[in-house]
């Protein structure tokens, strides 16, 4: 297979197109046509002499009345004709033709008239006059300007008429920061470049309809953009407008300091949409820096940067997702440009929708440094300085989430709420709340790194305290005197029910002076059976903590102890009833004292009974039987009232 050609360098370019004798002052932000060059670079490049206007290349147009009379060359109007338009002024003018205002009298409005210059009023000048008004007249669009009639004045010359806009060229706008415009234009937003950007998604909108209806514009750029009085934006100057695949003379158009590289070949069916794509791009590059794409001192070095289109290199003042979107748009490969107008167009919206997450993440990014501040007080846990932080951390989040919620991307909220959960946890672990520290650790993901170990340890720690916590809670559970109660009391009423039956015997015997050593044996080891089988049925409760399996113990080794003593003096043939309940006395005040030391301080009370039941017994042994029922219950009403007081206080009844 043959070698594809090479692409023709910039000199092959200069001198096909006869650009080595062009004018030397050609600007690179004016629009380069045919009828800009010189007779010689026409000559060179297209047609040795420009053919001269003749009516018959407009004969099918209509005659459109016209009084010119106020300026100077005006044709003079057909003799019965009564004008339509009256001419007022000039409103602009070119190298070719003029751009009028003129009063249309049969609908009373002002129109904007565009005729072309009897001086340069030939072939090629009429033919792109017609071309563009055709063009454009099959554009109706909201960003388009309407073209109200084409016909010819009373000479024969053709004459476009079209709606007048009240407005400025979008850059005059731009290049006076207090333009009047602004003001219009920033009624919806306080951002210059938001505005900006609104205008060129309309235009987009413009180049968008004109390809879908197979036109080219080839001359965007902000000097082609009217900003109307009342915020309408258009795209004018079709004049070298294109349709796709046209078969056109190979032929430079376009503004060098625009123009994308595909362009230079001069020849439309080299292009398609995105060589628009491309000067939307450019347009966009000059929003952002206020200078054209292709800013070149000479014509030579426009062009040369035109066709190597190398990606721009923008400060950090200009916005870094605008100026990635504008080197994509300019990208010398099409291929790699957004596919259509109205794909930058959503790129823009989409960059709008950004720039408010943006700001408000600049904005939440000036307060971290309060938060690092309020973080070095906060470590402390004092009250003040703690709602402060927390104060400005929930704003910070908030924002940041707020932002990332507009926009998931957004780098600087991201960073911002990283910093944001940082401080968070730093003071989290420093105040030694591990929820908090958990979940924020959970939220930074890998991020969280650094505090892993500070984590762990504080986790250890809260779980060592966790561990304490219980084992005091269980230790207090154990020495609660409340635990159980209900079940103690049953069982010392059993004990007091036997005590009663046994009363209640002796009564139906002739009274306790009747008793015997033998009887008070059988009693006692009536009343613990009793007691016994009581605490056996409530086990499960009487057993449930240590202090009442110590309780038990205490009452169930009293009740064995008298069992014994008695016993053994029954075996040793001791009738002597005083001495031994006397005895049974000294045995159970001896285990409470110890219960005093071993159990609960309480038990002083009942010991201290028992005794003084003693000593009454030795002061009074006719009375012993009655004074030893009187001390066994006294002791038992005390230790219930002991008990009772000690319910809020158990560990304090164990310790003493």
């Amino acid at each position: 297979m043959p070698e594809a050609a090479s692409p023709p360098t910039i000199d092959q370019l200069w001198t096909l197109h006869g650009l080595d004798r062009a004018p030397s002052d050609l600007s690179t932000d004016a629009t380069l046509t045919a009828q800009t060059l010189t007779a010689q670079t026409l000559t060179a490049t297209h047609e040795a002499t420009p053919a001269p206007f003749t009516p018959r290349d407009t004969s099918d147009l209509p005659v459109i009345s016209l009084a010119m009379g106020a300026l100077s060359g005006a044709p003079v109007l057909s003799t019965g004709h009564t004008p339509d338009l009256i001419v007022q002024r000039v409103l602009g003018e070119g190298g070719m033709g003029r751009v009028l205002l003129a009063t249309q009298q049969s609908l009373g409005r002002e129109v904007a008239l565009k005729v072309l210059k009897p001086e340069v009023s030939s072939a090629s000048t009429v033919q792109a006059l017609l071309s563009e008004a055709r063009i454009a007249g099959s554009l109706e669009h909201p960003n388009i300007v309407p073209i109200h009639a084409l016909g010819l004045d009373t000479q024969g010359r053709p004459l476009l008429v079209m709606k007048r806009i009240e407005g400025v060229s979008w850059r005059e706008v731009l290049q006076d920061p207090e333009h009047p415009a602004w003001t219009r234009l920033l009624v919806s937003t306080d951002d210059k470049l938001v505005a900006s950007v609104q205008v060129l998604m309309a235009v987009c909108d413009a180049a968008q309809f004109a390809h879908e209806h197979g036109v080219i514009h080839r001359d965007i750029k902000p000097d082609n953009v009217m900003l109307g009085r009342w915020g309408e934006v258009y795209l004018v100057d079709w004049g070298i407008a294109a349709r796709l695949a046209a078969d056109t003379p190979t032929q430079l158009v376009g503004t060098p300091g625009y123009m994308a590289p595909e362009m230079l070949s001069g020849n439309v069916r080299d292009l398609d949409t995105r060589a628009d794509v491309y000067l939307l791009g450019a347009t966009l590059h000059e929003v952002l820096t206020g200078t054209a794409r292709h800013a070149g001192a000479t014509l030579y070095a426009a062009l040369v940067s035109a066709l190597e289109s190398a990606p721009v290199v923008y400060g950090p003042e200009v916005q870094a997702e605008l100026a990635a979107l504008a080197n994509q748009a300019t990208h010398h490969d099409r291929e790699e440009r957004p596919p259509s107008a109205e794909a930058l167009r959503v790129q823009l919206a989409t960059w709008l929708r950004h720039r408010a997450s943006s700001r408000l993440a600049e904005q939440t990014r000036a307060r971290l440094s309060d938060l690092a501040t309020a973080a070095q007080d906060a470590a402390i846990d004092a009250l003040v300085p703690r709602l402060a932080f927390d104060r400005i951390a929930t704003e910070c989040r908030f924002a940041f989430a707020q932002a990332l919620s507009t926009w998931a991307d957004n780098p600087i909220a991201h960073e911002g709420l990283r910093t944001c959960l940082t401080q968070m946890l730093t003071v989290a672990l420093a105040r030694e709340h591990l929820e908090s520290a958990e979940a924020l650790s959970a939220e930074l993901g890998a991020h969280a790194a650094p505090f892993a170990p500070a984590l762990t340890a504080l986790k250890r720690a809260r779980a060592q305290q966790a561990d304490e916590a219980r084992e005091g809670a269980q230790y207090r559970r154990e020495f609660d005197p409340s635990v159980s109660r209900r079940e103690r009391l049953i069982v010392l009423g059993v004990g007091v029910c036997a005590a009663l039956a046994i009363a209640g015997y002796l009564a139906a015997q002739g009274g306790a002076s009747t008793a015997t050593v033998k009887q008070s044996l059988a009693f006692a080891l009536f009343s613990l059976g009793c007691i016994g089988t009581a605490t056996w049925v409530l086990r499960a409760q009487v057993m449930a903590s240590t202090l009442s399996r110590r309780m038990g113990a205490v009452v169930f080794l009293a009740l064995l102890t008298i069992t014994l003593n008695r016993a053994l003096a029954l075996w040793h043939g001791n009738t002597d009833l005083a001495a031994v309940l006397m005895g049974d006395l000294q045995l159970m005040g001896a285990i409470c004292a110890l219960s005093t030391v071993a159990i609960a301080r309480w038990f002083v009370g009942p010991t201290l009974a028992l005794y003084a039941g003693s000593a009454l017994i030795v002061a009074y042994p006719a009375h012993a039987a009655q004074l030893f029922t009187l001390a066994p219950v006294l002791a038992l009403g005390m230790a219930m009232v002991a008990t009772r007081n000690a319910r809020q206080r158990p560990l304090e009844a164990h310790e003493g």
